[in-house]
């Protein structure tokens, strides 16, 4: 009842803040349509085409239009893309893998070659040519970005404003359609590049507004079903999020502020869509880990963040689809909360997890006992006892050290004693694996506290 009151107010917030509802997906190709037409406008008037090297048409009015190299469109996009239709034909697979990577050579050494060419270029050369991949695609901006190394920040904006490498790139990605290949998802640096760059460019607005389109990726071969298999379809979406909450996460600023932000607007869009929607399907899951990661490597490193955001970024736990479950995830958050931590959310999990009386513990401390996956549990189990020992609750610090030892005997040593005891790995919770040290005594089973 309590999780589904939160989820109500979410949405009532939400509503207030977002209150346009999802793109149909005729609305989402018209707004698509719009966004690539503005795009190829602005490219011409930034990137004037060349009288020399264009090739130049007469229209049915005796007029003349001209091709830019920029641009990309009109009937030379036409063939362009029915000759990239051809050429990712499955029929064609085994040889197109072979000439993909051929092409990436290729690109590869041209580059090294000439240094000086814009390498964002290089990909509109290969997607003339039919050539142009996901892979070059990415290399090209790694290039680009690289050339910024050494530059001052004002140099560096004019040079990211000159080339617009960000708003070039998803132009092919739009034109070519290869935003609807897996292949663009399951390359992190691509995306992290593309969207860093697009952020500096000042078009993070275009990222929102292509995030509400109701447009799916290729599933390729799955098992996945239900809710499960529209999450899966529309997965490019949380990692486009994941990559734009890390450019706002600065260390330097000692805030997660403008991180927290972004993605509590993506949790507003998701809790106004309608049920059964494509946004109601919008992965929030690899966002949400990532911000939770960032508190808990340590807390000092945004220890400038909102309380009240922080607070936020708690309650709306219960609309990522982790697996850990809301709980968890919120109890995890309480233990790193900036200026106010609380053990009690994770001391009830880890209580009820060694309770051994019921099923649900006895499976668990079987499955825990040496089992290495399962050092998360003894990262939040070691930041309890610590929390707590600061807190002046001995008794339950004891009960909880005890469990550790027993249901983590495969890493509990004497630095891991050490640090549960320490009030400076609160500041710096990193918990270097560790087998056991066998000559320390083993503590007798403490029970845990009861108070009258």
């Amino acid at each position: 009842m309590k999780g589904s009151a939160v989820v109500q107010g979410l949405k009532a917030w939400a509503s207030r803040l977002h209150p346009q509802l999802p793109l149909s997906q005729k609305e989402s190709y018209r707004l698509l349509t719009a966004l690539t037409g503005s795009f190829r406008q602005h490219l011409d008037e930034v990137h004037p085409p060349n009288a020399t090297a264009d090739t130049t048409q007469k229209s049915g009015n005796g007029g003349v239009s001209r091709t830019s190299t920029h641009a990309m469109h009109s009937s030379a996009n036409l063939a362009d893309k029915h000759l990239a239709s051809v050429l990712m034909n499955p029929l064609l697979a085994k040889g197109r893998v072979k000439q993909a990577d051929q092409d990436f050579a290729n690109a590869q050494v041209e580059l090294q070659k000439n240094p000086a060419k814009d390498p964002v270029s290089l990909l509109e050369e290969y997607h003339k040519r039919g050539a142009a991949t996901i892979p070059i695609a990415r290399l090209c901006l790694e290039v680009f970005q690289k050339s910024l190394s050494g530059l001052s920040e004002e140099a560096k904006r004019k040079a990211i404003k000159e080339t617009e490498p960000g708003r070039r790139v998803l132009l092919w990605l739009w034109m070519s359609e290869q935003y609807k290949q897996a292949a663009l998802v399951d390359d992190e640096k691509l995306v992290g590049a593309l969207v860093s760059l697009l952020v500096l460019e000042g078009r993070e607005e275009i990222i929102w507004q292509w995030l509400s389109l109701d447009q799916a990726i290729c599933e390729g071969e799955h098992n996945r079903q239900g809710d499960k298999r529209e999450y899966y379809r529309y997965r490019w979406k949380g990692r486009f999020l994941e990559q734009l909450v890390a450019t706002k996460l600065e260390p330097a600023s000692k805030s997660a502020d403008a991180a927290i932000e972004t993605y509590l607007k993506a949790c507003a869009m998701k809790a106004s869509a309608p049920p059964g929607s494509h946004m109601h399907f919008f992965p929030l899951v690899l966002a949400n880990i990532l911000l939770r990661k960032a508190f808990e490597k340590g807390r000092q490193d945004y220890h400038l963040t909102d309380p009240r955001r922080y607070e936020q970024l708690i309650e709306v736990q219960a609309l990522a689809e982790d697996s850990h479950g809301p709980s968890r995830s919120q109890a995890h958050l309480w233990l790193v909360h900036p200026t106010a931590p609380r053990a009690q959310p994770m001391l009830e999990i880890l209580q009820d997890l060694f309770d051994e009386r019921t099923t649900r513990g006895r499976c668990f401390a079987a499955a825990v006992r040496g089992n290495e996956s399962r050092t998360s549990y003894f990262s939040a189990l070691i930041y309890t006892v610590a929390l707590l020992h600061q807190e002046g609750r001995q008794a339950e610090a004891l009960w909880l050290e005890s469990r550790g030892r027993e249901h983590f005997p495969h890493l509990w040593n004497p630095h891991a004693h050490a640090l549960a005891k320490s009030r400076s790995f609160l500041d710096n919770p990193r918990i270097p694996p560790g087998k056991r040290d066998e000559t320390e005594p083993a503590l007798d089973r403490v029970p845990f506290p009861t108070f009258s």
